[in-house]
């Protein structure tokens, strides 16, 4: 992908092979007049190159602007160890939409501040409807956040990060997915600024964690399992959590922490999607399957839940709405309205991962 700072004749050949309808979607979406009709390809191509090269310059602005002012108000006092980066993208006005992940976020917010200890100053949060651009869920903001995760631990902190919002696969290059496909996080802006793999959030916020840090990940997108691309997984299946390796031995230290303890749970397994939906709230109110889940297990059981507990309680409650992996059923709208595809949701597996695999009975602790 070009440079931020990249010409307008950079962005002209990333839009090269895109269709007339890609040019004309991309153009609405970044709130441009519909073009006439029979304006030609070429035209339309330097306009959208126009277009990405101000908007990423806009957000290099807003990005230097938020560092120069840090890009979430510093945490305070001696005792506040805890730090948060929650991001909800519903990719509003775009053919991805979605309707539950903003909601999703603010939820989790609340479970964060009122049930687990975060004070609001050691929040980052991310949303496509935040007024601020320095808080809207860029590739190059979420980049940001990630490394604001991570900046200046020490032993005791407890860091937590929360994703919902599309996710995708893409060809590994790496060479070290069983599959051939690395998962990725789908930005606000991933159709042009490219999208978040595995190995780079792995890279940068599980790689780093010392001795005495903890993290933990909830995942709520599609093809979600090893996003972190942590060494151990236990998927739920049929309600049972077993730990299994998902890489080869010679690569399980390559994918761990420097020390820290990292976990994350996950809406589905990777070669699956995960539900956004009406269906589960009992208010008629969108939420991400996962999301709502996750903290329905933790409202349900209390503080004291253990890791295995939670995954299972997330698993029942998907089966409870006909979303687990052996009850699902309906049309997935991400690989619909993506890849043009004809696609099916066939359930969600939940799971959890880590740097390595503990007793599951162990309570949770942010």
């Amino acid at each position: 992908m070009p440079k931020e700072d990249a010409s307008a004749a950079g962005y002209y050949n990333l839009f090269s092979e895109w269709s007339r309808s890609e040019l004309e979607e991309f153009l609405r979406e970044h709130g441009e007049p519909g073009p006439p009709r029979n304006t030609p390809l070429e035209l339309l191509r330097a306009r959208c190159a126009d277009v990405a090269e101000e908007e990423a310059n806009r957000q290099r602005r807003a990005r230097a602007h938020a560092e120069s002012r840090q890009v979430a108000a510093p945490i305070t006092g001696p005792d506040n160890r805890k730090r948060a980066f929650i991001c909800g993208i519903n990719y509003i006005g775009t053919s991805m939409q979605l309707s539950g992940c903003i909601n999703d976020a603010r939820c989790m917010h609340y479970l964060l501040c009122h049930r687990l200890g975060f004070q609001e100053n050691s929040i980052l949060f991310m949303a496509d409807d935040h007024p601020d651009p320095s808080r809207r869920p860029t590739k190059a903001n979420i980049m940001a956040g990630l490394g604001w995760l991570v900046r200046d631990l020490r032993p005791g902190d407890s860091l937590v990060f929360h994703y919902s919002g599309h996710g995708s696969q893409q060809r590994d290059v790496t060479g070290t997915e069983r599959d051939g496909r690395s998962e990725t996080l789908v930005p606000l802006d991933g159709r042009y600024a490219g999208q978040i793999s595995d190995d780079m959030i792995n890279q940068i916020i599980v790689r780093p964690l010392p001795e005495g840090v903890k993290l933990h990940a909830i995942i709520d997108a599609c093809h979600s399992g090893t996003m972190l691309n942590l060494p151990f997984r236990a998927p739920c299946v049929g309600g049972s959590l077993s730990w299994h390796s998902e890489y080869p031995s010679q690569l399980v230290a390559s994918k761990g922490t420097s020390g820290g303890f990292a976990v994350q749970f996950s809406a589905s397994s990777d070669h699956e999607y995960a539900a956004d939906t009406a269906s589960l709230s009992g208010t008629g109110v969108p939420t991400g399957a996962a999301t709502y889940s996750f903290i329905h297990a933790v409202e349900k059981k209390g503080l004291n839940i253990s890791y295995g507990e939670l995954v299972t309680e997330m698993f029942f409650t998907l089966a409870s709405a006909g979303l687990s992996q052996v009850q699902g059923g309906g049309s997935d709208p991400f690989y619909g309205s993506l890849f043009s595809g004809g696609g099916s949701f066939r359930g969600q597996t939940p799971s959890i991962s880590a740097n390595y695999a503990f007793d599951l009975a162990f309570p949770l602790k942010f």
